[in-house]
């Protein structure tokens, strides 16, 4: 049992207003509105970074750790513990803010059908089953940025996805190092894009936002090649159809000659004296 000369400052921390003189108001502290995100499965690293830093600014770390234990529920004279009281407060406050900062999917996932006690329970919980959530999700992650291609994406959003990919990584608690990213960016290119990739591959030191520039510009320029290239082979084309309709043209008026030329031959055949050669049916006129 707890001896009634121990403080509550004494197990509940002092600062912040938590000591055994002021009265615990968690919620007119509003820690809730140091942490608004949502634990959802996919980003307990980066839920995990808010967290952590709020519940120790408000000396609270301790109930959810373990490393403040439950004290004594009555005191050697049999009397109610005043510390327990306040020790049970605060953390039925951290548990009910822990699971009212997951979504409701989450929750059921981790709790279950066996509702947790204490706010250490329900953070080792949390940690077990988010733990082993993120290094599949790592897995999906890495995955995708080493198979994504470009293929028919314009290349900002061929960028944009393999940034995105790369963020959520580093959300999951496994970020790539820029050279990775850079690497997974240019192997993903098909091969039009291999003379900037050698460039870009032979740069030290290189950023994002260099990389992303330097690529948006050079699919400008390929588009504009590729358009001047198929302008320049519509004409190629229609100068060929031109070419073709004169040849056929002249073929056609050739023809049109030579024939009209044998027609004339045998129209007939006039004297001197203005006499025509009509054929079997014309006769002959003489002088």
């Amino acid at each position: 049992m707890a001896s009634g000369s121990s403080s509550s400052g004494s197990v509940l921390g002092g600062g912040s207003g938590l000591n055994s003189g002021t009265t615990f108001n968690p919620f007119g502290n509003s820690l809730s509105q140091f942490v608004t995100m949502k634990l959802d499965g996919s980003n307990f690293q980066l839920w995990k970074s808010i967290v952590i830093p709020a519940i120790q600014g408000f000396e609270l770390d301790g109930y959810l750790f373990g490393t403040l234990p439950s004290p004594e529920t009555v005191l050697d004279d049999g009397s109610a513990n005043p510390e327990y009281k306040m020790w049970f407060s605060r953390d039925r406050f951290l548990l009910g803010w822990l699971i009212n900062s997951m979504t409701p999917e989450t929750a059921m996932q981790i709790i279950g059908n066996t509702p947790k006690k204490t706010a250490n329970e329900l953070w080792t919980a949390i940690e077990a089953y988010c733990g082993s959530n993120n290094r599949v999700h790592i897995q999906s992650l890495k995955k995708a940025i080493h198979t994504t291609r470009k293929g028919s994406m314009k290349m900002s959003e061929y960028l944009s996805k393999m940034k995105g990919i790369s963020d959520n990584l580093a959300i999951a608690g496994s970020a790539m190092s820029m050279d990775d990213l850079v690497s997974s960016v240019l192997i993903g290119l098909d091969r039009e894009y291999l003379p900037i990739t050698t460039f870009l591959q032979g740069k030290t030191d290189l950023q994002w936002q260099e990389l992303y520039s330097t690529l948006i510009g050079f699919e400008e320029t390929l588009d504009q090649y590729n358009m001047t290239q198929g302008i320049n082979s519509l004409m190629m084309q229609d100068s060929h159809s031109v070419n073709a309709a004169e040849v056929k043209g002249n073929s056609l008026k050739q023809n049109w000659n030579n024939t009209g030329g044998e027609n004339r031959g045998n129209s007939g055949f006039r004297g001197r004296n203005g006499g025509r050669n009509g054929g079997r049916n014309g006769g002959f006129r003489g002088r």
